[in-house]
């Protein structure tokens, strides 16, 4: 199972990471252009009442010492996170 710390470290090493070849692609003078698609532009219109209810929920579950951290879902998220770059 992965732990808070070690999320956090994976996390900081995928953000120097990337901080490094962005560092790296300036200095080489690459340009990188980047447009949205359609699709991604009408995803960019957040929900915030969603988000404020799934955060609500989380509290509740959270304040029961019900909420359970899935290490699965996580791993999932930083793959789909990093496979994105």
């Amino acid at each position: 199972m992965i732990d808070r710390v070690e999320l956090q470290r994976i996390l900081g090493y995928v953000i120097e990471t990337e901080k490094r070849e962005r560092k790296k692609d300036l200095e080489e003078g690459k340009e990188v252009e980047v447009s949205l698609s359609e699709v991604a532009k009408a995803r960019q219109s957040v929900n915030y009442e969603d988000i404020q209810r799934k955060v609500e929920k989380i509290k509740q579950e959270m304040a029961r010492g019900s909420y359970e951290v899935d290490p699965q879902k996580v791993l999932k998220g930083i793959e789909k996170y990093l496979s994105s770059k």
